[in-house]
């Protein structure tokens, strides 16, 4: 096997919190519905990460409206429109910048990342991490084919960075997901087990979506690495 050259990571909850950006396009909702529907701010941004908190995910908009009375599927999509349109107020985790700084000296750095691919592009930007990444791809813009976990991206990401499956690994936090396609591909694979993340929890599909290392903390990664 091939001394470790490349490492690609996800984004959500692997770089950087993803509260954090659910909860900034919260922010923009309801500074919306303070200006056009003359709601409270304070109590839209309150009731709308009360919803989150309490597993309220993918309806929370239309939840939200209805009990304030407001069923009206118009003012519904303006608010998925601006949740995913606005400028994300995010940051990494604290000890990403530096991590990946003392990374890129080693080995070439890249991102795979599912999502839509628009919103994918303005997190990254947000973070002021890009220019660590030799390689970004956005599983989304390619088409269905390459969400994960299809092993496509993986061997794109490959191709572009001109290395080997055996010298590559890839950092996730979603055990449904982020490492079936890879392990196929042939990548090393690490389970970024964020104990906040949505998927820390996750049972394990099945066999093949097992990951070959877990880790809890960032302050791992490097000593793990170098064995690789």
């Amino acid at each position: 096997m091939k001394k470790l050259q490349a490492v690609l990571f996800d984004l959500d909850d692997t770089l950087y919190p993803e509260s954090e950006f659910v909860f900034s396009g919260f922010r923009s909702v309801a500074r919306w519905a303070q200006e056009t529907l003359g709601y409270s701010y304070e109590a839209s941004e309150l009731r709308l990460r009360e919803l989150f908190t309490n597993g309220v995910r993918r309806n929370t908009f239309n939840v939200w409206l209805k009990e304030a009375g407001n069923q009206d599927v118009k003012n519904i999509e303006r608010a998925i429109t601006i949740y995913r349109n606005h400028v994300p107020e995010i940051q990494p985790y604290p000890e990403v910048p530096l991590l990946l700084k003392r990374l890129q000296q080693t080995y070439t750095l890249g991102i795979i990342s599912d999502g839509v691919w628009q919103v994918q592009e303005r997190k990254l930007a947000a973070l002021g991490i890009s220019s660590f990444f030799t390689t970004v791809i956005f599983t989304d813009k390619f088409g269905s084919e390459f969400w994960k976990p299809s092993p496509e991206p993986f061997k794109m990401a490959l191709d572009q960075l001109k290395v080997h499956s055996s010298a590559a690994c890839y950092i996730g936090d979603n055990i449904l997901k982020d490492f079936k396609g890879a392990r196929i591909a042939g990548l090393t694979t690490i389970w970024f087990r964020n104990r906040e993340g949505v998927y820390s929890d996750s049972a394990l599909p099945s066999k093949e979506h097992r990951p070959e290392y877990e880790l809890h903390s960032f302050a791992a990664l490097e000593g793990l690495l170098i064995t690789l």
